[in-house]
C-alpha cells in the first residue's frame, strides 16, 4: 500500500511541476447568420486564421480543439494543416469536463470557441473574469501553467 501512494504521489509531482500552455481563442468574423445556421468565415476572418497559423507555428502545439461549428472549425483550420493536427472536437455545453481534461494532459494545446465559452473556460482554469462583446474578435489568450500557478497574457490576431 506504501508503495502505490508513493507512487500516486510522485505523478501527482510531475503533473504539477510540468509546464504547458492553453491558447484560448474565440471564433473569428463569420458570415452573417442570415446566410446560414452554420455559417463560414468572412475574408477577414480567414485572414486572421492565416496570421493565426503563423503567429503559432513554432509554437509546440500537441493538440487543437473546437467546436463542431463551421466558424470555430475554419479558425484553426489553417494552423491545423501547418502543424499535421486532426481538430478534436469538445462539447461546448460541459466545460467543467473539457477543463478537467485539459489540466490532466498537461500538453500545449489550442481550444477554438464563442464568446460565451472562451470567457468560462478561461474562469475554469484558473485565470481571470473576462467578456468578449460579439463584435470582439482576434484577441488569443493564452493560458500559461506552471506549478499550479497560472498566467494569462493576451495576443492580437491581425486581420491585415
Amino acid at each position: 500500500m506504501l508503495r502505490v501512494s508513493f507512487f500516486i504521489g510522485l505523478l501527482f509531482i510531475s503533473y504539477s511541476t510540468h509546464a504547458f500552455d492553453l491558447y484560448l481563442l474565440r471564433h473569428f468574423e463569420k458570415q452573417s447568420q442570415s446566410q446560414s445556421d452554420n455559417p463560414r468565415l468572412t475574408q477577414t476572418g480567414e485572414q486572421r486564421a492565416s496570421n493565426l497559423a503563423t503567429i503559432l507555428e513554432t509554437a509546440e502545439i500537441k493538440r487543437i480543439y473546437s467546436t463542431s461549428y463551421n466558424r470555430t472549425l475554419d479558425s484553426v483550420a489553417p494552423l491545423a494543416q501547418i502543424k499535421q493536427l486532426n481538430v478534436e472536437s469538445y462539447d461546448p455545453r460541459d466545460l467543467e469536463s473539457f477543463s478537467a481534461l485539459l489540466l490532466s494532459r498537461a500538453e500545449n494545446a489550442v481550444v477554438s470557441g464563442h464568446s460565451n465559452t472562451t470567457p468560462a473556460l478561461l474562469l475554469l482554469l484558473g485565470g481571470p473574469e473576462i467578456k468578449i462583446h460579439e463584435q470582439d474578435y482576434g484577441t488569443l489568450y493564452i493560458v500559461s501553467i506552471e506549478n499550479e500557478r497560472v498566467t494569462v497574457t493576451t495576443v492580437e490576431v491581425s486581420n491585415k
